[in-house]
């Protein structure tokens, strides 16, 4: 990226090791002119001995005097004014509505937060200690987090009295999505960021859709203190790798996925009236809601089961499980 400083063009890359700001100000804004001799303090005194934090200013000055007046007495780095286009990009992308923000990136671009002014305010130089530490909690992404929304999600603290909206469990870190008064706790949204959104027809027993991960078993540790779960479709206990829904603690073993995702293909067995027997999420749900109860037993196993799906005719209540589907089914011609 070339940028100015001091009058010149320089070139710019990302470091390993530098935090960045952009620093979107003018100079007509008097809360940013009165912010930035504080921010060339703490930003000398974050960079004393060695330079750990870069600053990118990010102008919104109306004309090229005044912003190179302004600029003039700034320590670190500016997208040139004459480059219009590339400031109202970062801008627009950042849905910058006003000229006094700091924005906080880790190395990689990862957004840390979007409230480094508030940060620096109430934090003074030791800002820097906690957009490190966020810095290090964010390294273990493969992406940068996000909300459902296409939000981007930003660090948030212990809260008294604030939960996950996933797993519901008690805050301790996490992140938090402010357009949609989101919360997330780290172990979800690590669980959104490193599994893959199942774009098939299956469901959990609510109709979320499901997310493949390989770490469930990490993740019952955590929150049970056991590794093993439940497969609610062949209820036998897994381990390792599944199809989870997180606020339902709902889950499905990839072998159950296997013959639920080629059960198209598949010659079905009939119900007792010659009707195809078709795959239902909901089957213990609509069970509950006519029954009172939330179990179907298999007319060929006769096992009852709680929860899951199976494969059934819902007009002659004749239902039955994954396993034994497997089992009778062949591939169709």
């Amino acid at each position: 990226m070339e940028l100015a400083q001091f009058g010149k063009q320089v070139n710019f890359s990302p470091s390993s090791q530098k935090l960045i700001g952009l620093y979107f100000s003018a100079h007509w804004c008097p809360p940013a002119r009165l912010f930035t001799p504080k921010l060339i303090t703490l930003y000398n005194l974050i960079n004393s001995p060695n330079k750990q934090l870069e600053i990118i200013s990010v102008s919104f000055d109306r004309d090229l005097a005044c912003w190179e007046s302004y600029f003039e007495e700034m320590p670190w780095l500016a997208i040139p004014f004459t480059n219009e286009r590339l400031r109202m990009s970062l801008a627009k992308q950042l849905n910058i509505k006003n000229p006094f923000k700091l924005i906080i990136l880790s190395p990689d671009g990862k957004i840390i937060t979007f409230n480094g002014i508030e940060d620096l305010k109430s934090k003074g130089s030791d800002a820097f200690d906690y957009w490190n530490t966020t810095n290090s909690s964010m390294a273990r992404f493969k992406s940068p987090p996000f909300c459902s929304s296409g939000h981007l999600m930003v660090f948030a603290d212990s809260k008294e009295g604030k939960k996950c909206h996933l797993c519901s469990c008690e805050l301790i870190t996490g992140w938090a999505c402010q357009e949609c008064d989101l919360l997330l706790c780290h172990s979800c949204q690590e669980w959104k960021c490193n599994s893959v959104l199942d774009e098939s027809e299956l469901k959990c027993l609510n109709l979320h859709p499901l997310r493949m991960g390989q770490s469930l078993n990490e993740f019952y540790m955590k929150r049970f203190l056991n590794e093993i779960y439940n497969c609610r479709t062949c209820n036998e206990l897994q381990k390792g790798e599944g199809f989870h829904c997180r606020p339902c603690l709902f889950d499905i073993c990839t072998e159950c996925f296997k013959v639920i995702k080629d059960s198209k293909g598949m010659n079905r067995t009939k119900c007792s009236q010659g009707h195809d027997m078709l795959w239902s999420n909901n089957l213990c749900m609509i069970i509950q809601e006519k029954f009172k109860y939330c179990k179907f037993r298999c007319e060929d196993c006769g096992e009852s089961y709680l929860g899951g799906g199976a494969f059934a005719c819902i007009d002659c209540e004749y239902y039955q499980c994954v396993k034994c589907f497997a089992l009778v089914s062949t591939p169709s011609l």
